[in-house]
């Protein structure tokens, strides 16, 4: 209730092969909302609609596995079928995360020459081990859940950690030309600059190493800003 869109439409053609993104369906002027949404559209980790077994399923005092959690979360959602309240959202998820280690086997994995990677992928894989003796879910099931969760939630310094239908359709960039807010109850996309028609809209998903983002979305920014090399000098000679 008393949410809206407002210019924007679901594109295919100008992302070609990358898949479906949000785009201009006519111009926006720099502050114009594009998205207005309550916060009862938002998919969280912490809903005590999911019930306790599975709340339980995967304890996490630190908050270190919000990832796992809420991947737990989109799993249950999708096993329900059509019980489930988010069955028409679950519908619009795509089947596979392309490109994230997360669904990727042991042993690709292993090959991967990035010990930060391979350190997370393989704490959350036994994570979701547990978790899927405890809740008797499938692997394949939780490990999807867990790539959807990584690759499209949106932190707002919420609670916990969330999916938000329409916005996580929207493509990165470090030059976005919209932002996400939460004001009054409400998550908002907003222009941050004037749009023409037909463009795609992007959002910035973090500033954050190549690492970090091929961990979370699948993969790797052609230009980031924020990466980091570090060279380690032996003095002693």
């Amino acid at each position: 209730q008393g949410g809206f869109t407002k210019g924007i439409r679901l594109g295919e053609a100008v992302f070609s092969e990358d898949g479906k993104g949000l785009v201009a369906s006519r111009e926006a002027e720099k502050g114009d909302t594009l998205i207005h949404l309550p916060q009862a559209s938002l998919l969280r980790t912490l809903d005590k609609t999911l019930p306790t077994k599975y709340r339980n399923a995967i304890l996490d005092p630190e908050n270190e596995m919000l990832t796992a959690r809420q991947g737990l979360r989109v799993a249950y959602e999708r096993k329900l079928g059509r019980e489930s309240p988010w069955y028409p959202y679950l519908q619009t998820l795509p089947p596979s995360v392309l490109g994230s280690p997360l669904l990727w086997t042991e042993k690709e994995v292993d090959n991967l020459d990035l010990q930060t990677v391979t350190q997370e992928v393989h704490f959350i894989n036994a994570t979701l081990t547990a978790a899927m003796e405890n809740v008797k879910m499938s692997g394949n099931l939780l490990r999807w859940g867990t790539a959807i969760a990584a690759s499209r939630s949106i932190d707002l310094k919420l609670r916990g950690s969330f999916l938000c239908p329409l916005i996580d359709l929207c493509r990165h960039s470090f030059h976005p030309n919209a932002e996400v807010s939460m004001e009054d109850g409400f998550i908002t996309l907003s222009a941050v600059k004037d749009i023409e028609e037909g463009e795609p809209i992007y959002i910035r998903y973090g500033e954050e190493r190549n690492d970090i983002f091929l961990l979370n979305y699948g993969f790797v920014p052609d230009e980031n800003p924020h990466e980091e090399i570090k060279i380690k000098f032996n003095t002693t000679q």
